[in-house]
């Protein structure tokens, strides 16, 4: 069974029975993030060993021995990602969709642009338009 990464990442700063344990293949796998995360304190260090494109079950070697340095996994190890806002997306009834296309004469792709150009003012104007002038026809069908 293959080692996670951060199960890995946490070995590096663990006891040397821990890494012992851990396969060349799991230190060859995680080699590339665990240089990556390694660079965010120690950039200098971190560009060397890509550049001479150096083994990377040595590299991982080397990065333990200066992991176990720490007591424990440092919190710049643990990066935080912004998370997206959630956008509910407005989907129009597709019976009032098609009605609205025929009324006006266009096709979808022109409605698709009147939404993404039109933005809010353009879908409060299509709710009118399912109110106003279908008077919820199009969702009795």
């Amino acid at each position: 069974m293959a080692l996670e990464l951060f199960d890995y990442i946490g070995s590096i700063f663990g006891s040397e029975k821990e890494w012992q344990k851990i396969k060349n293949y799991d230190k060859k796998r995680h080699s590339f993030l665990l240089n990556r995360f390694m660079s965010i304190k120690f950039p200098i260090q971190g560009s060397l060993f890509n550049d001479l494109k150096a083994n990377p079950v040595t590299v991982a070697d080397i990065w333990r021995s200066l992991g176990s340095k720490f007591k424990f996994t440092p919190s710049w190890i643990y990066t935080k990602t912004k998370k997206k806002p959630k956008i509910n997306e407005w989907t129009p009834n597709t019976d009032t969709v098609n009605e609205y296309l025929v009324i006006n004469n266009i096709g979808k792709r022109e409605f698709s642009e009147a939404i993404k150009f039109g933005g809010e003012k353009f879908k409060s104007e299509f709710n009118r338009f399912e109110k106003q002038v279908l008077g919820g026809y199009a969702r009795k069908k």
